[in-house]
């Protein structure tokens, strides 16, 4: 059944495409790498990935508010992006888009199609969805 499982997949992922350029976003997203330093320490840079494009989804259902936290409260809100199968996110990967840095807190399981994972943005008002 490998052939038919391969013409499902490519029919995902043309469909997911077509998904994500219905309203695309363009991002660089920042891993953190550990580099070793001549004197034993390590630096924590943040490298930029090359440009991908996705899709993101509201995951809010509330005002994003946050209370309990030492300073007082913020605002929170949480998306799903998807991307293309082969899309190259990692746990902790952050980016900026229009002032308000955002989070990759989890990844959801690649299912052959499209690569899906959570990201948390603190800004005033949603600004996707």
């Amino acid at each position: 059944m490998p052939a038919l499982t391969d013409t499902r997949d490519a029919y995902l992922r043309i469909t997911t495409r077509a998904f994500i350029n219905d309203d695309p976003q363009t991002i660089v997203l920042y891993r953190q790498t550990k580099i070793k330093k001549p004197g034993g320490g390590h630096d924590f840079p943040k490298i930029p990935l090359p440009p991908q494009t996705f899709r993101f989804i509201n995951q809010g259902t509330g005002s994003g508010i946050s209370t309990g936290l030492d300073d007082g409260t913020a605002r929170s809100f949480d998306y799903v992006l998807v991307g293309s199968y082969d899309a190259d996110v990692d746990l902790n990967d952050t980016f900026e888009l229009n002032g308000i840095p955002y989070q990759v807190t989890s990844i959801i399981p690649n299912n052959g199609w499209e690569t899906r994972f959570y990201v948390s943005g603190f800004a005033e008002e949603p600004e996707h969805g």
